[in-house]
Formats: structure tokens, sequence, C-alpha cells
């Protein structure tokens, strides 16, 4: 009787176990705090990690690397501010360009009309590239604010 009350114990666990697995996902691939926002014209702030925040335009084939700051845009231009991940994580020090580096800011301009993409670029370069291709000055946005101004795209694509 013990016998059978114990393997009746270990298949509800098992099955308890199994239904949360599933119901919950499995313990990789995106996690809760992963997104994807439509921004501007067909681009995408992507944020795979904490520090893996990058931004993808449709049509260009370089996306603005991690980990975006800044962003802001128009009809006929993406600009975006980044720190490059390129510092080990103080907590594992195994992890290498885990955390990004603070102390260096990267400036990028996206071509949405050309499909032309420049950076990482200095401060300067950014000022002559914007006044080489006459970039209007454009807000820049923290990534929140960007998010409140994109739309949530579902895991399979679709817009909410």
């Amino acid at each position: 009787m013990l016998k059978k009350a114990l393997l009746i114990g270990v298949i509800t666990l098992l099955a308890v176990g199994v239904f949360a697995f599933f119901r919950a996902g499995p313990a990789f691939g995106p996690g809760v705090t992963d997104y994807s926002y439509k921004i501007a014209t067909d681009c995408t702030l992507d944020r795979a990690s904490a520090s893996q925040i990058t931004i993808n335009c449709d049509g260009i084939s370089k996306r603005i690397d991690p980990d975006v700051v800044q962003v802001g845009w128009n009809n006929q231009y993406l600009v975006a501010t980044t720190h490059p991940v390129t510092k080990t994580d103080y907590n594992n020090p195994n992890c290498k360009n885990c955390d990004p580096d603070e102390s260096i800011t990267y400036w990028w301009i996206d071509d949405l009309t050309n499909k032309e993409a420049y950076g990482p670029m200095s401060a300067q370069a950014f000022a002559n590239q914007k006044s080489k291709l006459g970039v209007p000055d454009i807000l820049l946005m923290s990534v929140d604010q960007a998010k409140m101004k994109g739309t949530w795209i579902y895991g399979d694509g679709r817009q909410r």
C-alpha cells in the first residue's frame, strides 16, 4: 500500500512538473523582460538581455549594435547612441563582453530612404556626417520612451 501511494505521489509530481514546464516554457530563450518594438519605418528595437538592446531596420544590412541608450527618428532618418558591450561582468569574471562601457558613446545614423547605415561614430564624426547628409535635429529619447512611442511585436511577428 505504501509503495502504491509513493508511486502515485511520484507520478503526480512528474505530471505537475511537466505541466509547469510547458505552461511557463523552458528556462532558455527570450526572458520575460525581452522585447521587440516596431519603431520608425520598418525598424525594430530589440532587447535580448539587459545589455543587448539593438536596432534593426529592414533593408539596411548593418544593425545598430548594443547597448542602445537613446534613439530618435523621423520619416527619413533614425539616429541613436550606444555604449559598446565590452566590459567584463563584475559578478561573472568568466563572461567577456557582458556589460556596457558607459565611458564610451557611439553615434549612429540610419538613412531610412536610401537604406544606408553610418556608425559607430564619435560625436565629432556624427556631427560631420549629420551635416553632410542634411539630417535635421531629431529628438533623442530613452529606450523606455521609444518603446512607448513604438508598437510591441508578438514573438510571431504580429503587432499588438
